[in-house]
């Protein structure tokens, strides 16, 4: 989300999504209105992730955008993509192991 037509441009420019309608609460909200009031570029990165367990692939996401926008900025997104991907595997695991012995028990 964006506050000025230019900070749209950008995020266009960078290969990012941009959310046509969106509620926007708390500070970034404020910054944004504050952006689109006084005409200066707010952005504001919005990322889907799930509440109950840590989400490195938002966290990739998050990461992926910010250096396609911020010059010079650097993360290290193979090894961040790499550890999302094992722990993701770890995740599914336990959870088919936790509805196999949940099917056990109340047999």
């Amino acid at each position: 989300v964006a506050s000025t037509g230019t900070a749209r441009g950008k995020l266009v420019e960078s290969g990012i999504k941009i959310a046509e309608n969106a509620a926007i609460p708390g500070i970034p909200g404020v910054l944004l209105n504050e952006g689109m009031i006084s005409g200066k570029d707010v952005i504001v990165l919005l990322v889907s992730s799930e509440s109950d367990t840590p989400d490195l692939k938002a966290t990739y996401n998050l990461c992926d955008s910010l250096s396609k926008l911020v010059p010079g900025i650097s993360c290290n997104l193979s090894l961040l993509e790499k550890q999302a991907r094992q722990i993701e595997k770890e995740m599914k695991q336990v959870e088919t192991e936790r509805k196999d012995l949940s099917n056990a028990m109340y047999r």
